[in-house]
């Protein structure tokens, strides 16, 4: 086998050896001639001082003497040195008394010898004899040639130099044939026998080892070498087993491939029938899923026309004059039909959960006022089961927040429903307060307290499921269909936030909810009482719930009070106590024990609606104003500044009430159910207003045609032509194009009141309304004739 020579290990074992010792042999002779050089440079002053010290006295002497023969002979003398080239010496007179010099030699080293040692160096010694060394003789001056010992210097350090390369040779040849002997005629051999082999050939025999390597790495290589050859030719062995195992299996393979083949042909038949029943079941689902929104669409129009008509008719009666029990019958009637139109709203919010159709609103709103409605609307439902209930909200709690009011209402609204459901004594509490979650965002923590039943914790988990409630017992007892507290889970998951409970059986329950809500830009500031104002001390006799609402406004509002428990309070728990010229109670009891101990105090009575009295019965009852219950912080704000005399004028604050607008409109009523006609039409004219009737919309564009009308009601199903139809085309007649069109229908979906929007009405109003409600959305679009030509259709 043939191996180029650079490539051969012997070579290279020799090339690297000789390259290390040739390099560290030329260090060291480096290091040998820069010694040399230190030395030699050192010698040239040693040697011309010893010859100075040995002129010295003579040279005195001659200067002492003045012999200028003498002097002469001792320069002369001097100059047989080889390093030395002139010489004088030279008397205190500055006399030359003799001098002498002779060439320098000239070589072609001397230009290396002048770089290293310098071309000439000059020395002068002082003369002086030793009887009287103050006396100054003169000196002697010498030049020296350092090239006598700069030659000696570079032939010493050239023959070092060659000797170091000649040994570097000669060690490089040895070794070359050294490794060459031992390393690599060896290992060719080797190699030789390794190439020529064939495991399948040659047998088992194995490679034989160069003589006298047995013991060294050589013969190790070979023994290693032997037994991998060993191994490959069991392995050889194995595999031609295997290969014929797998011919035999490969045979095998194909029977039953060809089997497998069939097996999933008919797989493969099943599994597209299989898919072809799945997309008709799916197509089927689809169908029924859509059959089941309409169906439900449809049939909350359809239920909502009669209760439109059932709570509107019930509500018309409640204005008259009847009869307690009369009265009562009718306001349980009318309290049925709320829960009945609750179960309804609650069964199409579900439904849109559960095929994704929730969207939630992102407007500005007032929470408080939201929580302070949703309260004052279940005040009755508490009342008539004797139960105190009360609201209490942090004072500081931002005025405008954005967020989904009607789904935070519907939230609180089913929350205080269910608590106000399961307590049979004691009281009910609503409580908010936040804390800032960054710069625009707060954390709205809303609590419902009860004392009611309370909740077993093994089954705290499942009353958020839909139709599921604590035990079929609970069921029996209280009714409703479980739907409320899984509405509430699902509402606060979509607003992104918690729904925790906690309860203890017997005891009451805990009902907290965590939204988090973006604060309104820019912030609203809530209304305060000026610095300026003098305000009265206000003594406080009233239920607990009450009074912890109280404190914190008052606090908030720097208003002094005093704090006592209406039902404990006694004639000498009042007596003692400062003067206070304002109080507010809640009994009469508490009433006449404070006009007994202060006969020219105010007092404020604290009410239920349904217990609130004509103000012209206040003063003969001993009160100067009342206060509608659960509390309001607006309606509480407003009666304090009447009462102190302070005129708001800066701010106006939102009243809770409503104010209708004065003037009497010109209504166009279009709706084809006579109930409902009869029903919108006696709320219009309680509230005032003049109303044409109409039954479809053709006959209601004839109408709009001829007749100036200020506002239009109109239902959205009707025969003939649709409320949708009739709007669009409405929009279209000069004076009818910029009318306020109010939409009067039994759909309550969302899409519903967007279709509504779309068609070109100004707003939306969902069957059953209530007059209140009506009221309402009238006046905001209620405009004076002149301006009615003019306002913009907000669609």
């Amino acid at each position: 086998m043939n191996i180029r020579f650079s490539d051969r290990l012997s070579y290279k074992q020799a090339r690297n050896t000789v390259i290390l010792a040739f390099l560290l042999g030329m260090t060291l002779s480096i290091a040998q001639i820069s010694i040399d050089y230190l030395n030699e440079k050192q010698s040239i002053d040693s040697q011309v001082k010893a010859i100075i010290d040995i002129t010295h006295n003579p040279a005195s002497r001659i200067a002492y003497n003045i012999d200028s023969e003498l002097a002469q002979e001792l320069v002369t003398g001097l100059l047989e040195s080889p390093i030395i080239i002139s010489a004088e010496i030279v008397d205190n007179t500055r006399t030359t008394l003799a001098f002498a010099q002779r060439e320098k030699t000239d070589s072609s080293y001397r230009e290396i010898s002048d770089l290293l040692f310098g071309r000439s160096r000059e020395y002068r010694e002082h003369l002086q004899v030793l009887h009287d060394p103050e006396e100054e003789l003169g000196y002697l001056h010498l030049e020296v040639d350092t090239f006598a010992i700069g030659s000696a210097f570079l032939r010493r350090a050239g023959f070092t130099l060659f000797s170091g390369f000649v040994r570097t040779l000669v060690l490089s040849i040895i070794l070359l044939v050294l490794f060459y002997f031992m390393l690599t005629k060896p290992l060719v051999k080797l190699i030789e026998s390794i190439s020529r082999r064939n495991p399948e050939r040659d047998g088992p025999s194995p490679i034989p080892c160069p003589t006298g390597h047995e013991a060294d790495e050589i013969g190790v290589l070979v023994a290693a070498t032997n037994e991998h050859v060993s191994s490959i030719r069991a392995n050889l062995k194995r595999r031609l087993a295997a290969e014929e195992q797998l011919q035999e299996h490969l045979s095998k393979l194909e029977t039953v491939v060809e089997q497998r083949t069939a097996d999933l042909s008919r797989a493969n038949r099943q599994l597209v029938s299989s898919n072809a029943q799945l997309d008709k079941a799916r197509s089927e689902a689809e169908s029924m899923a859509h059959a089941r929104s309409v169906f439900l669409a449809n049939m909350s129009h359809e239920i909502r026309t009669p209760i439109n008509g059932v709570l509107g008719m019930i509500s018309l009666a409640l204005e008259g004059d009847l009869p307690d029990k009369q009265r009562l019958q009718l306001e349980t009637a009318y309290s049925s039909a709320t829960i009945l139109t609750q179960l309804l709203n609650d069964i199409l919010d579900l439904t849109k959960f559960d095929s994704g159709n929730m969207v939630l609103e992102e407007i500005d709103f007032d929470l408080r006022a939201c929580l302070e409605q949703s309260t004052r609307l279940l005040s009755e439902n508490a009342a008539q089961k004797s139960l105190y209930l009360s609201i209490d909200i942090d004072p500081a709690l931002p005025e405008r927040l954005v967020g989904d009011p009607v789904r935070v209402h519907q939230l609180a609204s089913n929350l205080l429903s269910n608590a106000i459901k399961f307590t049979e004594q004691g009281e009910v509490q609503v409580c908010a307060g936040f804390t800032y979650a960054a710069a625009d965002r707060i954390r709205v923590t809303l609590e419902v307290n009860d004392t009611g039943i309370g909740i077993d914790h093994s089954v705290l988990s499942d009353i958020l499921k839909p139709f599921t409630q604590a035990d079929t017992a609970t069921t029996r007892k209280y009714g409703g269909t479980g739907l409320g507290l899984s509405l509430c889970q699902r509402l606060t998951d979509a607003m992104e936030g918690t729904l925790e409970i906690d309860s203890t059986p017997g005891q009451g329950s805990t009902f907290r909810v965590v939204l988090p809500l973006k604060l309104s830009q820019p912030v609203v500031a809530p209304p305060a009482f000026p610095d300026d104002i003098a305000v009265e001390p206000i003594l406080c006799l009233c239920h607990h719930g009450l009074m912890d609402s109280l404190e914190k406004h008052l606090s908030h509002w720097n208003i002094p009070h005093l704090s006592l428990g209406g039902e404990g309070a006694t004639r000498s728990t009042v007596m003692g106590k400062q003067r206070y010229p304002l109080a507010i109670v809640e009994s009469d009891e508490s009433a006449a024990l404070i006009r007994a101990q202060e006969p020219g105090i105010r007092i404020v009575r604290a009410a239920l609606q349904r217990d609130l009295v004509a103000e012209s019965e206040l003063k003969p009852l001993g009160y100067d104003a009342q206060l509608t219950l659960p509390l309001q912080r607006n309606e509480l704000f407003q009666l304090l500044a009447d009462l102190m005399g302070y005129r708001i004028s800066e701010a106006p604050i939102e009243s809770v009430g409503i104010e209708r607008n004065t003037q009497s409109l010109e209504v166009l009523l279009v709706e084809d159910n006579e109930t409902n006609q009869r029903v919108a039409e006696a709320m219009l004219e309680h509230l005032g207003h003049r109303v044409t009737l109409c039954g479809n919309g053709k006959r209601a564009l004839e109408l709009s045609r001829v007749r100036a009308f200020d506002l239009i009601l109109m239902d959205c199903n009707m025969p003939i032509m649709d409320g949708y139809e009739t709007t669009r085309r409405m929009r279209q007649i000069n004076g009818v194009r910029n009318l306020p069109i109010i939409a009067l229908t039994a759909n309550a979906l969302s899409e519903d009141r967007q279709k509504c929007l779309d068609a070109g009405m100004s707003d939306y109003i969902s069957k059953p309304f209530r007059k209140e409600e009506l009221a309402r959305t009238i006046d905001k679009w209620a405009r004076q004739p002149s301006e009615t030509a003019t306002a913009s259709s907000p669609a």
